[in-house]
């Protein structure tokens, strides 16, 4: 992967390793973390969100099984909060645009709705 964010852009021979060159990528995970070639978090956002999604899927089962809320609330904070507000976000959380903000949010949202359904938002939290 190539960061590059000269307003000049020259070409960069590819890195060779035993006259075999290296493939470049747009995107790379690295620790746990998406990184794009122009740092706009975007990869890891989408990567975050669907992660939070499947998640999302186990809570509404287990409410669907009865299970009271105050079982679904630390399911809730153990398994799906911490994946969309991990340790990493100090890296990357300044440069999401408000789009990718709302992104992250409306699966917060989600989990509300299923815990707390007869509460609004706003109450809810």
């Amino acid at each position: 992967m190539v960061v590059d964010f000269r307003k000049i852009k020259t070409v960069i021979p590819p890195v060779c390793i035993g006259q075999q060159p290296m493939s470049r990528v747009k995107t790379y995970k690295l620790l746990g973390l998406w990184i794009d070639d122009d740092l706009n978090w975007e990869s890891n956002t989408e990567y975050i969100i669907k992660k939070a999604t499947k998640r999302l899927y186990f809570l509404k089962v287990l409410k669907g099984y009865g299970a009271p809320k105050n079982d679904l609330k630390p399911f809730y904070c153990c398994v799906i909060k911490s994946t969309l507000e991990y340790d990493a976000m100090q890296v990357w959380n300044g440069n999401l645009t408000q789009a990718q903000r709302n992104d992250i949010e409306r699966g917060q949202k989600g989990a509300l709705r299923i815990i707390v359904a007869e509460y609004e938002y706003n109450r809810a939290l």
